[in-house]
Order: C-alpha cells, then structure tokens, then sequence
C-alpha cells in the first residue's frame, strides 16, 4: 500500500489521499480508538482520582486506582506505538517523519519515565506509628495517601527536599502528558479523515 497520490496531474482528487487497504485502515482506527481510551478516559481519571483525594473517606485506596489508571494506559500506549510501528514497516515509510508520529514518539518516552517515577518514587513522610502499622498490619500503600503526615503530636512532617522535587516534576509531567496527548488525539483524527475522508 501507498501512502501518495499517485494520480495524474490533472486529477481533481487532493494531494493527501491516500489508496491503502481495508486492513490498513482497520489499523488505524483501532490505534486512534486505542489512543483516545488512553488520553481521553484512562490518564483524566487517573489525574482527578489524585486531585480530588481530600473528598474521600480516609480509607479509600486512590493511590492505587490513580496506579491502576495510569498502568492500564502506558500498556495501551505500548499497544498504540506498535500498531503504528508496524504498520509503517509493512508500508515501507519511514518512522516519524510527521509531527504527529514525532510527538508520538516523544510521549512514548516521557509515559515510559513518568511511570516509572511513580514506581520509584520518592516517599513521602510517616510518622513513627505509621511505619510501626505498616510492619503489624502491612498496610504501607494506605498510609502512604496523603500528601501531609503529622507526628503523634500532631505536628505536620516536613517533606524532603528530594520529595518536593518528585512531586514537582511528576506533576508537572502529568499535565505536560495529558495536554500532548490530547492534542494528538485531535491531530491523529484529522489524519485519519485526510487519508479516508469520501472522495468528493
């Protein structure tokens, strides 16, 4: 399958149709459909899972459903990069030559960092009858929930420096994440209409 017009000069159709196959397009769509689960549905949820966490009961598990969210989609994300790995290879095109694959590609990575920093995070502060629960009761992924710890005497925990650095990076990636990737939604569907819209 080609990717270019290889009509004739004088031909009405525009330049950026395309003639692939059916299967061609049935890839892209589930790429697209793929995508816009992950960026659409899945890291939104995950980001206001972790926003709103002050408004749940103290026992509610948001760390791990924000996990959870965010794991599901760097696994779709995976699926999504192959999906178009792949389908390049088969066409014979080369890799990332559009701004669209471009910053694909480059949200693929920072996915790939950012959880992996939220794996290998840098704690927050407990207390030293939280960490004694955490030995009794193995509940440490409960009492790590909460952006503010207190001692036993009710005084606030200072973070580390080390800490505050995490939470500025990973937050601030987040966002950079979820604008980029929602804007590659957008531009991924309007080349899908370029390459597949009715010819007029």
């Amino acid at each position: 399958p080609d990717f270019t017009d290889n009509s004739s000069p004088d031909s009405t159709r525009p330049p950026f149709k395309v003639t692939e196959s059916v299967s061609y397009r049935g890839r892209w769509k589930v790429h697209g459909i793929l995508a816009f689960t992950a960026w659409g549905v899945l890291v939104p949820t995950a980001i206001s899972v972790s926003l709103l966490r002050n408004l749940y009961p103290s026992n509610f598990p948001w760390l791990r459903v924000h996990f959870a969210l965010n794991g599901l989609a760097c696994i779709i994300m995976i699926v999504v990069f192959a999906i178009a790995l792949t389908s390049y290879d088969t066409t014979g095109r080369n890799h990332f030559n559009g701004t669209h694959e471009k910053i694909g590609l480059v949200i693929f990575v920072f996915v790939l960092f950012q959880v992996m920093g939220g794996v290998f995070r840098a704690h927050a502060p407990k207390p030293a009858s939280a960490i004694a629960d955490t030995v009794h009761d193995n509940e440490n992924v409960v009492n790590e929930e909460s952006d503010e710890e207190f001692t036993d005497e009710g005084k606030k925990v200072e973070k580390s420096l080390q800490r505050m650095i995490w939470e500025v990076m990973h937050k601030g990636m987040g966002v950079l994440l979820l604008g980029l990737g929602v804007y590659e939604v957008q531009s991924g569907i309007a080349l899908y209409a370029s390459r597949y819209s009715p010819e007029t």
